[in-house]
C-alpha cells in the first residue's frame, strides 16, 4: 500500500512538472510584442492617423526588415500624403527636422522649396487623397527598404510634419 502512494506523490509531482514547463514554454514562444502598437499579435506596425491638424504616429522605434507594416489613416477631409524616407548617413533626424522647417517657411512665402534629396531618399509613399482613400496600407517584403534611420513626413498642403523615427534593422 505505501508503493503506491508514493507512486501516486511521484506521479503527481510529475504532472504538474510538465504543466509548469509547458506553461513556461507557452509564455516564452511565439512573436515579441513590444514593437506592437496596441499589444496586439501584429510586431513591426506602425499607425499613422492624419487630423484636419496634424498627423501621429503610433509605432516601435525599431522593427527588424520584413517584419514592418505601415497603415496609414485619414480622419477628416483634407487629402495627405504620407512618404517613408531612409535618412542618408550622417544626416541626424534633428538636422532634418531643421530643414523641412525652413522648407515650411518657403512655401508660406510661395518661395520655390529645395526638396530633401542631400537629406534623405523616398523609400515609399502612401497618397490619401479624394473621398474614398481614407486607409493605406505598406507591407514591404523583406529587403525592400534599405536598413538605417526611417521617418515619415505628413504632408497636408502646405504643411510639413516629420513623425518617427524608425530604425530598420536587418
Amino acid at each position: 500500500m505505501r508503493i503506491h502512494t508514493i507512486l501516486r506523490v511521484r506521479l503527481a509531482w510529475l504532472i504538474g512538472l510538465v504543466a509548469v514547463s509547458v506553461a513556461v514554454v507557452a509564455g516564452c514562444s511565439g512573436d515579441d510584442e513590444e514593437g506592437s502598437v496596441d499589444g496586439s499579435s501584429t510586431p513591426g506596425l506602425v499607425l499613422i492617423t492624419s487630423r484636419e491638424d496634424s498627423c501621429e504616429y503610433e509605432g516601435p522605434s525599431s522593427v527588424e526588415d520584413g517584419r514592418l507594416t505601415v497603415e496609414a489613416v485619414r480622419e477628416g477631409n483634407s487629402d495627405v500624403s504620407i512618404e517613408l524616407l531612409r535618412l542618408g548617413p550622417g544626416v541626424e533626424v534633428d538636422d532634418f527636422a531643421a530643414h523641412l522647417e525652413d522648407e515650411q517657411i518657403r512655401l508660406e512665402r510661395g518661395s520655390a522649396t529645395l526638396g530633401y534629396a542631400q537629406f534623405a531618399t523616398l523609400e515609399a509613399t502612401l497618397p490619401l487623397e479624394g473621398p474614398s482613400a481614407v486607409q493605406r496600407i505598406l507591407k514591404p517584403q523583406p529587403g525592400d527598404l534599405e536598413p538605417g534611420t526611417h521617418v515619415f513626413l505628413c504632408i497636408r498642403s502646405p504643411a510639413l510634419e516629420l513623425l518617427g523615427p524608425l530604425e530598420l534593422t536587418r
